[in-house]
Parts: C-alpha cells; sequence; structure tokens
C-alpha cells in the first residue's frame, strides 16, 4: 500500500517519477493523511504550517529541480545528491524578510 492509495484525495502517482506528489490540501481526514505518512516506503510525506506551504512549494517547483529515482530513494542510495528542501526553504524565506526589510 502506498499514500495514494491510502490518501487518493491529497496524493496522486505521477507517471513520470513513478512517484506520489500532493494533489489537493486535505481531501482526506487527518487519520487518513497520517496513515498514508506512515505507509510512505521513503518517509518523505511531512506536515507543514500553512504559512511555510506557499514558500515550499515555490522552492519545490522552482529552485530544487532535481528528482532523485524511486528506486535509488527505496535503496536508501542517492541522498547525497539531494539538498533538504526545509532548509532551502528556510534560507529563500530569509532571503525574502532580508529583502524586504532593505526595500
Amino acid at each position: 500500500m502506498n499514500c495514494a492509495c491510502t490518501a487518493p484525495g491529497v496524493f496522486r502517482m505521477e507517471d513520470k517519477d513513478g512517484r506520489a506528489r500532493v494533489y489537493g490540501q486535505w481531501l482526506n481526514t487527518e487519520d487518513e493523511i497520517e496513515e498514508a505518512m506512515d505507509t510512505c516506503p521513503v518517509e518523505c510525506i511531512h506536515w507543514v504550517s500553512k504559512e511555510q506551504l506557499a514558500p515550499l512549494e515555490y522552492v519545490m517547483q522552482n529552485v530544487l529541480t532535481t528528482r532523485l529515482n524511486v528506486g535509488l530513494m527505496r535503496a536508501g542510495q542517492g541522498k547525497h545528491r539531494l539538498e533538504d528542501v526545509f532548509v532551502k526553504t528556510a534560507r529563500f524565506i530569509n532571503a525574502v524578510i532580508k529583502q524586504e526589510e532593505d526595500e
């Protein structure tokens, strides 16, 4: 079982990379989302605050464009090639705040 089966309103399988992606926020119950998190084979589902969501999505779509093959993820390999999206997002938020302060 995977997250797309457990919480199909929230997660959908992506044909290109063979991985699940968030389709819609809160389209399943919190319990179903928790179960999806627990069944994720690569442990990549995390709760994110509402304030972090937009910057996180921006960084995922426009900054961190390198994707790791699901097979490598399941084998625990290749993580050295990836940047931590949460660290990168925190840096992005800080840069935006600094730019706003400088204006």
